[in-house]
C-alpha cells in the first residue's frame, strides 16, 4: 500500500509495519526487516498546517504536582503514580539507565562475591 500526494522525494516517506501499526518508523527500515508497507507524506510547514487546521490545543502534563492542564479545561485535573516511576520519569530515567546508576554497587558486589567464589574468577575472564 502507498498512500501519496503527487511525491517523488522518497525523505518524505514513513514506514509502517503491515501487522503491528505501533511499529512504525522513519526512516527507512534495514532490508532485512521485512513486512513494512511505505507511506509517503507531502511536507507542509507549520503555517500551512495552522491556516487549514488551525492552532493547536496544548497539554501541560506536570510529573511534580501530578496534574494535567490544559487551554480546554479551566482546573488542573490531578493524577496518581507511583512514586518511584514519578522520580524516575522526572530524572529521565528508563530502566538500563537506573540500572546504570547502581553501578558502583554492583561493581563491589561483583568483586566481593568473585573474592568469595575464587572458582569462579576463570569462568568469569
Amino acid at each position: 500500500m502507498v498512500i501519496t500526494d503527487e511525491i517523488n522525494n522518497l525523505d518524505d516517506s514513513f514506514y509502517i509495519h503491515k501487522y503491528h501499526d505501533l511499529l512504525g518508523q522513519y526512516p527507512k527500515p534495514e532490508d532485512k526487516i521485512n513486512n513494512f508497507e511505505i507511506i509517503n507524506m507531502r511536507s507542509q510547514d507549520i503555517t500551512s498546517l495552522i491556516k487549514i487546521h488551525g492552532e493547536p490545543y496544548y497539554i501541560k502534563i506536570d510529573l511534580e504536582t501530578c496534574t494535567i492542564q490544559s487551554d480546554l479545561i479551566h482546573t488542573a485535573i490531578r493524577f496518581s503514580i507511583d512514586p518511584f516511576w514519578q522520580e524516575c520519569l522526572i530524572k529521565g530515567l528508563d530502566e538500563i539507565d537506573l540500572t546504570l546508576s547502581y553501578q558502583s554497587s554492583i561493581d563491589t558486589f561483583e568483586t566481593e562475591h568473585l573474592a568469595n567464589s575464587p572458582w569462579l574468577t576463570h569462568a568469569h575472564k
